[in-house]
């Protein structure tokens, strides 16, 4: 160990300096002092920097769920993605993508002639007799409820340029 001004340094071959608390003690600082001029991490076990962290999160990718039944065009979705992750809380390149919903009914055809009931009545008329429809009602319908079809699909959106824009 070598201790020089308030400096501590060690002059072994790895040049590790250990700190080992006796038993389950802890390395406290005491006061308000700040670890700096730390490098990034390497291994799972390194301590890192708030910028490593910030980066991270401002990187990491985002999913999101929208439906676009009404039709929005991959620039309008761009809009939306602005208002729920503003491209300055996050880096250049972050991704995020959308799994996009859209909506449509099935037509419900209903053959109304099974449900038709006429009474025709045959006439007199100048030039003999003729057949003509008294009375038209129908039976009770039942219409069914409309169907519908969901079509899913995934868009990935990329933030270039300090905007989001549509990649595929």
């Amino acid at each position: 160990m070598y201790l020089n001004g308030n400096r501590l340094s060690t002059l072994n071959a790895n040049g590790n300096l250990e700190l080992e608390p006796n038993g389950t003690g802890n390395v406290a600082l005491i006061g308000l002092p700040r670890i700096t001029d730390m490098g990034e991490p390497v291994g799972i076990s390194d301590a890192t920097t708030k910028n490593y962290v910030d980066s991270q999160l401002k990187a990491r990718s985002l999913a999101f769920a929208l439906d676009i039944s009404d039709g929005l065009t991959n620039g309008q979705i761009a809009t939306w993605l602005e208002q729920l992750a503003p491209v300055a809380e996050y880096n250049n390149g972050t991704i995020a993508r959308i799994l996009c919903s859209v909506s449509s009914i099935l037509s419900t055809d209903v053959n109304l002639n099974t449900n038709l009931n006429q009474s025709t009545s045959t006439f007199n008329t100048p030039t003999g007799t003729g057949a003509a429809v008294t009375n038209v009602s129908f039976s009770t319908l039942t219409v069914p409820g409309a169907a519908t079809n969901i079509t899913r699909l995934i868009k990935t959106y990329q933030i270039i340029a300090n905007a989001w824009t549509f990649v595929a």
